[in-house]
């Protein structure tokens, strides 16, 4: 880990730069010219890179909620239709109770 660090904050110099091929000659104001036009370039692909690298961990992240949603969805929508088929049979049942009791006798409401 040290020597990524160091190795990030390395600037290039004008004597490294000199010793590049078709850089042999230049003079020390282009040499620094240079050398600040390099760095702001690396500096610019490097926020580019961080920029995208973030937008893929969020679209990442929204598919993740995305499919968990989903699956709560499919969840409740599956609990819905047990309550709604267990509504269906109590109801059936109190209809076909109030059926036999009217069938009887005796045809008064007991309220408690």
């Amino acid at each position: 880990m040290a020597g990524e660090k160091e190795t990030e904050r390395r600037r290039l110099s004008i004597a490294e730069l000199r010793k590049m091929k078709n850089y042999e000659n230049v003079s020390e104001e282009q040499a620094q010219e240079i050398i600040f036009a390099v760095r702001n370039l690396a500096v610019m692909f490097y926020e580019h890179l961080n920029k995208k690298q973030k937008e893929q961990e969020l679209t990442k992240e929204e598919k993740r909620e995305g499919k968990d949603t989903k699956a709560e969805k499919s969840k409740a929508d599956k609990l819905s239709k047990k309550d709604s088929k267990k509504n269906k049979a109590a109801k059936t049942t109190i209809k076909e109770r109030s059926k036999d009791d009217t069938r009887g006798k005796n045809n008064s409401i007991t309220i408690w």
